[in-house]
């Protein structure tokens, strides 16, 4: 596939401010790490050795340079990246329980990712990628969906594949009525599409996951990957299914765990020149994307927590990668 970009990612580059500790006050003390689906995922890419590019708008104040130095430092492709000086980005705060699980606060109105118009995509770009991610952000309110059905629309006609994580957020949404109609019409956009449990519940409601899968890949989808947390994943196609326990860790901080998990599936699904590998590389790439999501959890901070090659293959429970692309 030439000089492609593996994975584009469109959607949301935003400042999280993790709780790190308290003061000498006694007050809550937050680091500013770059965070956000879309940049978590380009940076899993990036980090695992692919080419990454970010599709995005982005305000112009310091917190926004030090997001896109961020990034840059990653090695992921900013061409595409629109910059406007007056619009302002948006903010995460998270709180971790003393299991890792984080909690969040969001802040901002109007913010620049959502901002993005049609015609300040670069098709070029879109043509020049293997896979196209988004996340549930970037079809959350009608003018981003419009911008996002015009990115997929233009994927699609270059044979681009459509990857979607919907990330449900629901104090993102005006209700969670409106989320779940979203999502669930999307769902047919895409070609692979990335679920965690909760989201299937939420979804679709208490019937059996191959049921649930059934129902997705008759919608056009090729592939279904379904996170359970510690407990590990499923990857379900037309030919298969398949699942992998996970890895035990001590996890700190889960934020952006599933983004890591998304984030090398992909980048492993891109280096393969059938849309759905065999079920014996899928295995592989499976377990590698368990280990890449397990590994985020040990360390505080999204981008900070993306693993590198070596680590992952330090906890893999195989050498023989096949069909991986490392």
């Amino acid at each position: 596939m030439g000089d492609r970009f593996d994975v584009l990612c469109m959607g949301e580059l935003i400042a999280d401010f993790t709780c790190c500790g308290r003061s000498g006050n006694g007050y809550p003390v937050y680091e500013q790490n770059p965070g956000g689906g879309a940049a978590n995922v380009a940076v899993s890419v990036a980090r695992l050795g692919g080419r990454a590019a970010f599709l995005g708008k982005l305000g112009g104040d310091e917190i926004c340079s030090a997001l896109r130095e961020a990034l840059e430092k990653e090695q992921v492709d900013l061409s595409a990246l629109v910059c406007d000086r007056e619009s302002k980005i948006f903010l995460a705060f998270v709180t971790n329980s003393r299991e890792g699980e984080r909690s969040f606060s969001f802040y901002g109105d109007h913010p620049a990712d959502l901002e993005l118009k049609p015609w300040e995509i670069n098709p070029e770009i879109i043509d020049n990628a293997v896979i196209l991610s988004y996340g549930g952000r970037s079809i959350s309110t009608p003018e981003i969906l419009k911008t996002t059905l015009t990115a997929a629309e233009t994927g699609r006609k270059a044979g681009v594949r459509i990857a979607f994580d919907p990330n449900i957020r629901l104090p993102l949404w005006p209700d969670a009525g409106t989320a779940r109609r979203s999502t669930l019409e999307h769902i047919p956009c895409c070609d692979y599409l990335k679920l965690s449990v909760e989201e299937v519940n939420f979804l679709f409601g208490e019937i059996p996951a191959e049921e649930v899968a059934e129902e997705i890949l008759s919608m056009g989808v090729s592939l279904l990957a379904v996170t359970d947390g510690p407990r590990g994943a499923a990857v379900y196609t037309k030919d298969y299914t398949i699942r992998h326990s996970g890895y035990q860790v001590k996890a700190i901080d889960t934020t952006g765990a599933g983004d890591s998990f998304w984030g090398s599936m992909l980048f492993q699904l891109a280096g393969v020149p059938a849309k759905v590998p065999e079920k014996a590389g899928m295995e592989k790439i499976l377990a590698y994307a368990c280990a890449c999501g397990a590994i985020t959890t040990t360390r505080q901070g999204a981008v900070p927590g993306m693993p590198y090659p070596g680590e992952v293959r330090e906890i893999v429970e195989f050498e023989d990668f096949g069909t991986c692309t490392f």
